[in-house]
């Protein structure tokens, strides 16, 4: 017999993935300011530029530069970290599922389980969906961390 197993929603995941888009609102905060900074300041170098030399114009316009720069590679450095710490999370969890799916198969006697939404599988008779009794397991064997479970935020 084949089972098709569709992603999974565990406790531990949403908490990873509640805590992953508090930092994410966060770095969005910061960086918006950031950009709001760069405009105010792009603002006052626009009007006071007629007023400077052409040297001094030049060494703001490449203040400035470096500044967007900076800015776009903090933003790309965040996107990253996010990356990372998700992929990281999922991992964890998915080591643990692959434990319970194999629990779960061998009592039921399947052959082979499949993750429906990524096997690319399109078509199975009489199909038996794990999901809800691997939800039920990981939870019970993983209350603890739940409860516990913070991804760690880098500053």
């Amino acid at each position: 017999q084949t089972c098709a197993l569709p992603i999974l929603t565990v406790e531990e995941g949403k908490k990873a993935r509640t805590q992953l888009e508090k930092e994410i609102k966060q770095k969005e905060q910061e960086l918006k300011q950031q950009k709001d900074e760069l405009e105010t300041l792009n603002r006052e170098w626009q009007e006071k530029s007629s007023l400077l030399s052409e040297d001094a114009k030049m060494r703001k316009q490449q203040e400035f530069q470096e500044k967007i720069l900076a800015l776009r590679n903090a933003e790309i450095s965040s996107q990253n970290e996010i990356k990372q710490k998700e992929a990281e999370a999922t991992q964890k969890i998915a080591i643990k599922v692959a434990k319970i799916v194999d629990t779960l198969a061998k009592s039921k006697n399947l052959k082979v389980v499949f993750e429906r939404n990524t096997s690319g599988l399109l078509y199975l008779e009489n199909p038996i969906d794990l999901t809800d009794s691997v939800i039920v397991d990981y939870n019970k064997q993983n209350s603890n961390v739940a409860s516990s479970s913070k991804v760690p935020s880098k500053k």
